[in-house]
């Protein structure tokens, strides 16, 4: 009975999306969204948008292999985002709140304070998105037009912003013998699919150069996005879609890209494909990567959204940017129209 209940609950949902592109979904819908990807491979997921919005997949000749580069800034305006982030604060839950440590000697070796966090048992440090939304350089980034018509381009749609995103990438705090650890500490680094969203597009931007695959760069497996019937039994972690290292190398060896650059790097990524981000192994070395989510509909994880804010130093430059491009960027904000 409990399973019939959420099968309704999932297709009003659906109704009320297709009605109101602001109305956010129930987490067991949500639930529910994830287990279709898992048993279709997608299928299902294309059919209901199709339901929601006039689409088509599309694979243009320069995003076949499920990513594209683009020369979005350069190392000089890397850096300026760079120091931002640096003056931000933290969002991983022990120590929710904190600006980043810096050691004794940062004005002069630009280091973390790497034993601080090896304490907490840390190797990833989200950026507090509030800090992210408020800072006037991070929105100029991120509201850049050119990405709209990529975008675009990639969905056969209307793109939507969803979300700003920044972490920095640390050493494990303790050896790792093998790939299944990782997943205790950093899921993300094991191999698996984005499923939160109808589409995950992704431009994600390097803030630290990447110069090898000791300093953690970002892989994916070509043409994993498209539809490939994957066996949902090669999934760990249930609905998480982790795949072992073992079965990625023996099956996709030759298929694996892996995402080498200089700070201001940036790449786009259809993330339905298997990727991850590489364990870093280089002592004393950190990866900031900047990220932009975009999909063809808010329907899909139901986010905690913040209102724009007047005391915000980029509340202008927002206010600006949505006069121009609602429908676009406005998905990013609370919106009393998502109840």
């Amino acid at each position: 009975m409990m399973y019939i209940k959420t099968f309704i609950t999932f297709f009003i949902d659906l109704y009320k999306s297709k009605k109101n592109i602001f109305f956010k979904i129930s987490t067991k819908s949500y639930i529910m969204m994830r287990f279709f990807f898992l048993i279709s491979d997608g299928i299902i997921l294309y059919l209901l948008s199709k339901f929601l919005i006039k689409s088509k997949i599309k694979y243009p000749k320069d995003f076949k292999y499920g990513y594209r580069h683009f020369n979005a800034i350069n190392s000089h305006q890397s850096r300026i985002l760079l120091n931002e982030i640096f003056n931000m604060r933290i969002n991983n839950k022990c120590i929710q709140g904190e600006y980043l440590k810096k050691n004794l000697n940062y004005k002069f070796n630009k280091k973390i304070d790497f034993q601080y966090y090896k304490n907490h048992n840390l190797m990833r440090l989200d950026i507090l998105g509030e800090d992210l939304l408020r800072n006037t350089n991070i929105v100029r980034f991120a509201t850049n037009e050119k990405f709209l018509e990529i975008i675009n381009n990639i969905l056969g749609s209307e793109p939507y912003l969803l979300g700003i995103d920044c972490w920095i990438t640390l050493p494990p705090p303790k050896a790792i013998d093998n790939y299944d650890e990782v997943k205790t500490l950093v899921s993300s680094q094991m191999w698996h699919r984005d499923c939160d969203n109808l589409r995950d597009i992704k431009i994600m931007t390097y803030l630290t150069d990447v110069n090898n695959e000791n300093q953690g760069p970002f892989e994916i497996v070509l043409d994993t996005h498209k539809f490939n019937f994957f066996n949902p039994l090669r999934y760990q972690l249930g609905s998480g879609m982790r795949c072992s290292d073992n079965y990625i190398q023996k099956k996709y060896k030759e298929k694996i890209y892996t995402f080498l650059g200089k700070s201001g790097s940036t790449f786009i990524v259809d993330t339905r494909g298997l990727h991850r981000g590489k364990t870093i192994k280089e002592s004393g070395y950190y990866r900031v990567v900047l990220q932009l989510l975009f999909s063809n509909h808010s329907f899909g994880l139901p986010r905690k959204n913040l209102k724009l804010k007047k005391s915000w130093e980029s509340y202008d430059l927002w206010v600006k940017v949505l006069e121009d491009k609602y429908k676009n960027y406005s998905t990013i904000f609370f919106n009393e129209k998502t109840e």
